[in-house]
């Protein structure tokens, strides 16, 4: 019986905070594992040290578009203040606009009203080998998915409203492509922001001795009916 091997692509970063680097204590020496896999999936794995006790809260900030480059949940969010730090209460998304637990089109909540997307979302844990399904993002015109599994306890969800507006001069991209407000998405799996300033929150402390270790994965596929049909 033969055995299937799954090639993959690795990249590792690693970089050293110096002490007092942007007012945090310790030398902060993390490194960074990108995976690409070939069963379309890319992982991100997160591991830091520190010489003195620190704060850490690391995530990813790539924007997706599933409709290409050129176009343009939970059951708690946190409450934020018109700066968007967080409170320290927290809201159920039942009977608001941030309620994604069943498929809701974004542009039909965030195309004619102020609503911004820059909140975490609570994640609800239910457990797939120390990682959690977290969200699916779906492009019904070419059926093309994105799921996201992290062992974070939040999502913050960006929807690139702070990009120039449609009507100005967009931010550049590949091919001559002008990206401009809601162009693509940020999924950031993470801790609560601002976590340190509110104890109920989980804690954010790194102390020398302990490592910090944090995994999300991207899952890229096609639904049935599409022609391909990926696993998640």
């Amino acid at each position: 019986m033969g055995t299937t091997y799954m090639e993959a692509i690795w990249l590792l970063i690693s970089r050293l905070s110096k002490d007092g680097e942007e007012g945090y204590p310790g030398e902060l020496l993390t490194n960074i594992i990108y995976e690409v896999r070939d069963d379309n999936t890319w992982c991100i794995e997160y591991l830091a040290s520190t010489t003195a006790k620190t704060i850490v809260n690391l995530t990813n900030h790539s924007y997706f578009n599933l409709a290409g480059h050129e176009t343009g949940a939970e059951e708690l969010i946190l409450e934020v203040r018109s700066d968007w730090i967080p409170t320290g209460r927290l809201l159920p998304v039942a009977g608001s606009a941030f309620d994604l637990r069943t498929p809701r089109r974004l542009g039909d909540i965030i195309e004619d009203s102020d609503i911004l997307f820059h909140h975490n979302f609570c994640v609800s844990r239910s457990g797939n080998n120390g990682l959690n399904f977290i969200s699916r993002v779906t492009h019904p015109a070419t059926g093309r998915y994105l799921d996201v599994y992290s062992d974070q306890p939040s999502l913050l969800f960006y929807n690139a409203n702070f990009f120039p507006k449609r009507d100005e001069p967009g931010l550049p991209g590949k091919d001559g492509a002008m990206y401009r407000r809601h162009a693509g998405m940020c999924l950031e799996a993470q801790n609560y922001v601002d976590a340190v300033h509110h104890p109920m929150f989980p804690t954010v402390i790194l102390k020398p001795g302990d490592i910090y270790k944090q995994k999300t994965e991207y899952r890229f596929g096609v639904l049935n009916g599409f022609g391909i049909i990926s696993p998640a």
